[in-house]
């Protein structure tokens, strides 16, 4: 909408900077909402890669067995 003049620069910044602070709050809520499952998973350990990581919540990784090219036009 910037690009096409339909948004000003003031009104783009606004929303960007409260759509990113929108998504931590919303991460934040959801780690805070499955805290505890969390610890009884992963027994405090916070690891974010093998078979106990939890951090696909978050975010996505790829599949060992997925090449590039494919992760590529996933995302």
């Amino acid at each position: 909408m910037l690009t096409f003049g339909k948004l000003s620069f003031f009104h783009f910044c606004v929303y960007f900077v409260v759509q990113t602070i929108g998504a931590f709050v919303g991460a934040a809520a959801a780690y805070g909402l499955y805290y505890d499952q969390f610890v009884n998973y992963e027994g405090n350990e916070h690891k974010i890669i093998g078979h106990k990581g939890t951090a696909r919540c978050f975010c996505s990784f790829p599949d060992p067995h997925l090449s590039n090219l494919t992760c590529f036009f996933d995302q």
